[in-house]
Parts: structure tokens; C-alpha cells; sequence
């Protein structure tokens, strides 16, 4: 029943990553730890939508949850806790990484990162 697992397992991945913004989700979250807040000025979605979409990754084993006193934050999975399924995941990965979208994407992280969480927590939590 292994087989049965990993096929239900494949699909939850596919549909986690088969929208857009999960998917630059996804890919913000490769080898870094963002909160909502240093996520939220890179998709450009309003704070619930991209929860849900953060809880649906999270769901799928796309990414790891963490919290810290107040702050929740996310990363992408590690190769070392990871099977052939996502060893998969991680070689398409640095594929589309070189779409345009994942390189603006980037860019903006390395803005965000330049910026306090508590900085970016107080912006968007005013709202």
C-alpha cells in the first residue's frame, strides 16, 4: 500500500503547486523562513488568502510551520527529511526558479529581508 500512499500523496502536491501564487509561495519559501508579513508584500494577496494558501502547502508536506512566540514562520522542506517524491520537487524547482516571475519574486525578497518582521507586522497589521 506504499504505492497507493505516494500516488495520493503526488496528487496533493500537484494541487497544492498547481495554483500561481502557491507556487511562488513554494519557491519564496526554498532554503529561507518568511512570516505572513515578509510574504505578503511578494504575492500581493490580501493577509487571509495567503494563510489559507500557507495552510494548503503545509497541508501537502510543500513547506514546515514554526511559531515562534507571536510570529508563525514557514519554510520550504529539507532534502534531508525528504523522499524520492520531493528530491522530484526540488529538481523542478531549479528549473521554473529561472522563470521571470521567480526571479522578480526573489528580488523583492531580498528587499523584504533588508526590513524588520516587526516592521513589516506593524504595516500590515494596521490594515
Amino acid at each position: 500500500m506504499k504505492n497507493e500512499n505516494n500516488f495520493h500523496r503526488t496528487i496533493k502536491i500537484f494541487k497544492a503547486l498547481g495554483e500561481p501564487n502557491r507556487l511562488r509561495i513554494f519557491l519564496a519559501l526554498q532554503g529561507r523562513n518568511l512570516c505572513l508579513c515578509q510574504i505578503i508584500p511578494i504575492i500581493k494577496l490580501a493577509p487571509s488568502t495567503i494563510s489559507k494558501h500557507l495552510s494548503l502547502l503545509v497541508e501537502a508536506g510543500l513547506i514546515e510551520r514554526r511559531k515562534e512566540g507571536k510570529m508563525v514562520n514557514y519554510k520550504g522542506i529539507s532534502l534531508k527529511k525528504t523522499d524520492s517524491i520531493n528530491r522530484s520537487l526540488i529538481n523542478f524547482i531549479k528549473v521554473i526558479i529561472k522563470d521571470k516571475i521567480a526571479i522578480k519574486d526573489i528580488e523583492n525578497i531580498q528587499r523584504i529581508l533588508n526590513k524588520s518582521k516587526e516592521e513589516l507586522c506593524q504595516i500590515y497589521h494596521r490594515k
